[in-house]
């Protein structure tokens, strides 16, 4: 009697089955009203199991099981809300919108979770994850409409990698020579390059064949992270870390979801059961992380896989983040906005030209365009600037306020512009022509 991968009992021919492993659940409360008349939304994630002992697990049936045949992870959102809730409205009622934090909401509802829990058979496991939004406050934070400043410019360091190179561009200089740093060959061509901050220091993560690099910045300091198993042409094109979690997670086309332990470098934890073929992984809080398979987008965590609702992805080129929700970008034109605490789209944007790169800085998505320049459009004004090269097409972008990069559409030129000139690039740097092989990523990172 094999039980569905969203069951967690179900009895048969008067036998019961339960499931052993923890599993990962949240919960949402969009209304909780708080003392000075503020709506906040709050979503709440942890892990949950089935207690192994028999009277537990006799408590467990005799509350579910005794009017049906089947529980899952369903049933037990519903059975556990009302508390959940009532504890989370306790809290914030109590306090101004502004006053309400983490740490209380976490503890009330943790408390509530276990005293119900209790009773069930169950218990809550950390990690435990709270996000709050204040939706008003936020509205009242947006300012009139009134002429922009010119921004100041702000260099910054652009990053990309090529062959088993990484290398570095000041912003500032940009015709200046480029460092060119040379990792060690044993895990193979160099795949992509993320920043992430791993115990409390800026470190880059540089994707390779089989295995990635966690290298500080000046690189004075690399560690070698490997995954030899996966024998394959293919590398990891994207590598996250979770403080929250201390390990590193990694999407490779063939091997799938790898997740390694901070301090384990020589073999991978374990390998998700991701559906194939994951791409373009992406951390959703703390402890959850977001990655698309075929024509449908999915969320991960250590314990549960689940396919998100959202229409047919059909080729989507990028993942974005903004502070309450995340945009789906579509080759075709299409731009899906998903609200990170319901998980439903709440809109979609259509451009007139196929999109084949995608990046968002502050308040502002750039879109790289198959037969137009690229575009930098401001969210809140919905204004937009074009910024022209003789390049359309590009494959890769990465900005910030002051500055954007793109990978050329034949991935031999790094094109830099100063976000306050359009009309031309800063720089084209023919990065290929030195290394002898394509580029593979480029990230942008301040100078500090």
């Amino acid at each position: 009697m094999q039980l569905a991968d969203n069951e967690l009992a179900r009895r048969s021919n008067g036998l019961a089955r339960f499931r052993e492993a923890p599993f990962r659940l949240r919960w949402l409360f969009d209304s909780l009203p708080t003392a000075d008349a503020q709506i906040l939304r709050v979503a709440f994630s942890c892990s949950v199991r089935l207690l192994a002992q028999p009277v537990e697990r006799q408590a467990f049936e005799e509350l579910f099981l005794s009017t049906a045949s089947s529980i899952n992870i369903a049933d037990i959102l519903v059975h556990f809300q009302p508390s959940l809730e009532r504890a989370a409205m306790q809290v914030t009622t109590a306090l101004s919108a502004e006053h309400v934090n983490d740490n209380l909401l976490r503890d009330a509802i943790v408390g509530a979770g276990n005293s119900l829990a209790f009773i069930c058979g169950m218990e809550l496991m950390p990690p435990y994850q709270i996000d709050i939004d204040r939706p008003s406050i936020r509205h009242q934070l947006i300012p009139p409409l009134e002429p922009i400043a010119k921004p100041e410019f702000v260099p910054c360091r652009i990053w990309t990698v090529s062959g088993f190179s990484i290398i570095r561009i000041d912003s500032a200089v940009p015709d200046a020579p480029p460092q060119r740093i040379d990792l060690p060959n044993t895990l193979g061509p160099l795949r992509s390059i993320q920043l992430a901050e791993v115990e409390q220091r800026p470190m880059l993560l540089v994707g390779a064949r089989s295995g990635f690099f966690v290298m500080t910045t000046d690189g004075d300091e690399i560690k070698t992270y490997h995954a030899e198993q996966l024998a394959s042409e293919h590398g990891f094109s994207k590598v996250l870390y979770s403080p929250l979690l201390q390990s590193f997670f990694a999407c490779h086309s063939e091997g799938g979801i790898i997740h390694w332990t901070l301090n384990h470098t020589a073999q991978p934890a374990h390998i998700l059961p991701a559906p194939p073929a994951p791409r373009l992984l992406h951390r959703l809080d703390q402890a959850t992380f977001v990655f698309v398979s075929g024509r449908s987008l999915f969320s991960s965590d250590p314990d549960h896989i689940a396919r998100i609702d959202t229409p047919p992805l059909d080729n989507l080129v990028a993942i974005l983040d903004t502070p309450t929700s995340l945009l789906l970008v579509e080759r075709d034109g299409d731009v899906y906005e998903l609200d990170k605490f319901t998980r439903q789209i709440r809109d979609v944007q259509t451009h007139p030209s196929a999109i084949c790169a995608a990046a968002i800085a502050g308040d502002h998505l750039l879109l790289a365009l198959e037969n137009a320049p690229l575009r930098r459009i401001d969210l809140r004004y919905k204004t937009m600037m074009e910024y022209h090269s003789p390049h359309m097409g590009l494959r890769a972008l990465a900005a910030d306020d002051s500055n954007i990069a793109a990978i050329s559409p034949d991935r031999q030129r790094l094109i830099l512009w100063r976000v306050d000139s359009s009309s031309r690039p800063a720089a084209e740097l023919h990065l290929g022509a030195q290394t002898h092989h394509r580029l593979a990523g480029v990230i942008v990172t301040s100078n500090e």
